[in-house]
């Protein structure tokens, strides 16, 4: 069961990680090329659960598929 959990903590940071800096990078892209105006028109409507969902729960289920995934291999490699 700790191995699960930490399993689960290294992918949930992991993709934690590249989805908060893929956004950052994104939102840097969108004000560096002018389109501040239009990207607070794009998010006017979105709500604080909107929000939560997209930067946590999101990579909670990416975490969950990357950490199936592994153990997947692990079971192949380990029967070869």
């Amino acid at each position: 069961m700790k191995n699960f959990f930490n399993k689960l903590t290294h992918w949930y940071l992991f993709t934690c990680l590249v989805t908060l800096s893929t956004s950052l990078a994104l939102t840097l892209l969108a004000i560096w090329l002018g389109a501040g105006d239009s990207l607070k028109q794009s998010i006017k409507g979105w709500h604080g659960g909107q929000l939560m969902f997209i930067m946590f729960v999101l990579p909670l289920v990416w975490a969950t598929i990357m950490m199936w995934l592994e153990w997947a291999t692990d079971k192949l490699n380990s029967k070869v």
